[in-house]
């Protein structure tokens, strides 16, 4: 899936999809991979309850390049 085939707009109902931290509040890096995330997993969402992303994906969909993965994973890990 290409960047430009995500959707641009999509429904994301609170009752069903919902993240949360405990204890630190969500950084803008957080949202941003959460809404990636939900956006990669969204058409299957009704038929598939378990959805996989390489870290490579994600990293390439978020642009971030040859970046280091600390934060990403800091991010995962918040999420």
């Amino acid at each position: 899936m290409t960047r430009q085939s995500l959707p641009r707009e999509f429904k994301k109902a609170e009752q069903v999809i919902f993240a949360r931290t405990e204890g630190e509040d969500f950084t803008l890096l957080d949202r941003k991979v959460f809404n990636l995330l939900l956006a990669h997993a969204y058409r299957n969402l009704k038929v598939q309850s378990v959805h996989r992303i390489s870290v490579e994906e994600l990293r390439r969909l978020m642009g971030m390049g040859d970046a280091s993965n600390e934060r990403l994973k800091e991010s995962l890990e918040r999420l």
